[in-house]
């Protein structure tokens, strides 16, 4: 808010990867930080004091030579140019600094890992993520023990060891984009992410990962079926992201409701258009065949429009169903309560819903499934015309009392809207209305000076209401 940083860039994982500064901050900063820390290149002649962080383009990597190696923690290698080379010598002056927490090398063609990375015992964080291709990984990795993260970039001649993975006790989070195959079995990391593989072969070492909280698979090319996954015990999220030619989800027969994914909480479905369900299919009634998800808050389903057949989640807290098929919702609606015995209503704990075109195709369920929405907070009308608004009237009849949770309702690309339904002057406890983008809308409910509890209105389209 003060503009000491600007313009932060995110990536997917939420993390801030860069940013910008005004030059009398930058300068403020760099007063700060003294000989701490220090950038070197071509032009630099000498480095000044006993730097901690040091970030150095290649064509002066022989300036790291001169640096305390006692004092050196972070050590970031970039090249701006297309031929970019870290060689074994080049590399073997980084093998100097055996008090190194964080390296990083950037924008090299190719690396080879040699045997002298093993002397950097106290490293942390391996970030060879935005270098073209690894050529090798050498075996001797496996002495980092203290390795808590690493991203890289393989070449798809290297087999990633998992056998040597396994050693590193404190691996958290390894990030892997190549076309590679990966067998065996690595163990004590917490997070897994696999991006952009031109294909990927996987063994049943996946279900081996007992200590694992998150799996990440993206853009994974001819990947038809993810391997069993269910019975990982503390696995909480799972996204797949643009898997072209996945068909269904494998998991292993015989197997116990408690013990089908215990403890997830996140499932995201994006970009799967071949993906039909689980692999236990056999009748109209295969949705009986599957446990239900126990313990899933969060649903986000989009572009999946063949998905037909997944387990049922009545516990659900935020839903999110685009461009996808409604059969699944439809499930829950229908079979939750009779199936499992549960104790509130389907969709009872739902607090988020999006209500578009996929919730607007909903057929087999019961008329009065939105009575069950009894601790809804937030909901979304998206791309919604006036004569689905109509349709849908009949939902919030004037029972004053039926969303008695409601907070915040949005409307979004509801292009031909001209007014607002009479019926939201009934919800009570409606504090926030967001209007985005909905060019035609001119008209407020006379009933407007009903909502007591209304704190914002905002109208993000440059038209009067009246």
């Amino acid at each position: 808010m003060k503009s000491f940083f600007k313009d932060a860039r995110i990536n997917a994982d939420g993390d801030i990867y860069g940013f910008k500064m005004h030059d009398l901050m930058h300068d403020l900063a760099t007063q700060v930080a003294g000989n701490d820390c220090c950038y070197l290149n071509s032009k630099t002649k000498r480095c000044l004091g006993k730097p901690v962080h040091v970030s150095v383009e290649l064509d002066a990597i022989c300036l790291l030579e001169s640096l305390d190696a006692s004092r050196l923690r972070t050590l970031i290698v970039f090249s701006f140019k297309s031929d970019g080379f870290l060689d074994t010598q080049k590399l073997s002056v980084i093998s100097t600094f055996k008090y190194l927490r964080v390296l990083k090398l950037c924008n090299f063609i190719s690396i080879r890992l040699c045997v002298s990375i093993e002397k950097l015992k106290h490293l942390r964080f391996l970030d060879l993520y935005e270098s073209c291709v690894l050529e090798s990984l050498h075996k001797s990795i496996e002495n980092l023990v203290c390795l808590q993260t690493i991203k890289v970039t393989l070449d798809e001649k290297v087999e990633l060891s998992t056998k040597v993975v396994s050693k590193l006790i404190n691996l958290r989070h390894l990030t892997i984009a190549t076309w590679t195959s990966i067998d065996k079995t690595p163990v004590g990391f917490g997070k897994l992410s696999i991006q952009q593989h031109g294909g990927v072969i996987f063994s049943k070492w996946l279900s081996s990962l007992t200590n694992i909280t998150e799996i990440s698979l993206t853009h994974c090319q001819s990947f038809r079926y993810l391997p069993p996954v269910e019975r990982l015990p503390f696995l909480k999220l799972l996204e797949i992201t643009s898997l072209y030619d996945l068909e269904y989800i494998y998991y292993e027969d015989s197997i116990l409701h408690e013990s089908f994914f215990p403890s997830l909480e996140r499932l995201t479905f994006y970009k799967c258009p071949k993906l039909r369900g689980w692999r236990r299919m056999r009748d109209d009634s295969h949705h009986l065949l599957l446990p239900p998800f126990s313990c899933l808050s969060i649903l986000a389903v989009r572009g999946c429009r063949m998905l037909t057949c997944m387990p049922t989640f009545p516990n659900i807290k935020s839903l999110s169903l685009e461009d996808s098929n409604g059969e699944i919702l439809e499930a829950t609606l229908s079979i939750a309560a009779s199936q499992y015995l549960i104790c509130f209503p389907p969709l009872s704990m739902l607090k988020s819903l999006k209500i578009n075109e996929t919730i607007m195709d909903l057929k087999n369920v019961p008329q009065d499934w939105f009575q069950n929405l009894t601790s809804l907070e937030n909901l979304e009308f998206y791309n919604l015309s006036s004569k689905q608004f109509q349709v849908i009237e009949i939902w919030f009849n004037d029972d004053h009392n039926r969303l008695s949770s409601l907070q915040k309702i949005t409307f979004e690309f509801c292009i031909d809207l001209k007014a607002l339904p009479d019926w939201i002057c009934n919800i009570s406890s409606l504090q926030h209305i967001r209007i985005d983008c909905c060019r035609d809308l001119v008209l407020l409910p006379e009933g407007m000076s009903c909502l007591t509890n209304l704190h914002t209105f905002r109208n993000h389209w440059l038209f009067t209401l009246s």
